[in-house]
């Protein structure tokens, strides 16, 4: 089934290094990690101990340290809630994306409204509680809709359950759409 180093892999150039904007709820970040949201991660003491040094902030891809303990974060946070390992690669891939951006529970909730949407009212699979959490009922319900739907059919509907959460967050809160365009190519299979 999926490999982890493979969804990173995908996943990691979309988070584009380090950040500090203003409109970005979640403050400072490096590569997808929100300081406000992760206070306790390990790769934060790393980033302030070069934070006023020359070329900061682009010394910090070079730090293999600060590489390692992303890559072990987001196997942790993300990667083994979802059960990625248990799915195909590409339906991994898209749901740790998903889950990274979005929170690992809208993430696996982006999942579930998919499987349902596309089960024919319960003709082809049983739906599944749109909880946010992976277990076995939505893994089952994820090979029965790749067998009655395919792949790419599930893909698409993923994406567009987290394109509403995006369109929602940004009606909401105007101040978001600052992140339209980068959300947009997020949703796009």
């Amino acid at each position: 089934m999926a490999d982890f180093l493979i969804s990173y892999g995908k996943m990691q150039p979309k988070e584009r290094g380090w950040a500090d904007n203003p409109a970005d709820r979640g403050g400072e970040t490096w590569n997808g990690i929100a300081r406000k949201k992760h206070p306790r991660w390990g790769g934060w003491h790393l980033i302030d101990e070069v934070r006023y040094q020359p070329g900061f902030p682009e010394i910090l891809g070079q730090i293999a340290e600060l590489r390692d303990a992303e890559r072990e974060f987001y196997r942790e946070e993300f990667w083994r809630p979802i059960l990625g390992e248990q799915l195909p690669q590409a339906i991994a891939d898209e749901l740790f994306e998903a889950s990274v951006n979005c929170g690992t529970g809208n993430g696996v909730r982006f999942l579930q409204i998919a499987l349902n949407l596309l089960n024919r009212n319960n003709a082809l699979y049983r739906d599944v509680e749109v909880d946010g959490r992976m277990g076995h009922d939505t893994l089952g319900a994820v090979q029965s809709c790749l067998v009655a739907r395919g792949e790419p059919r599930l893909l698409q509907f993923m994406n567009q359950s987290q394109g509403n959460y995006y369109w929602d967050l940004m009606l909401r809160d105007p101040t978001q759409e600052e992140f339209a365009l980068g959300w947009y190519d997020r949703t796009r299979t």
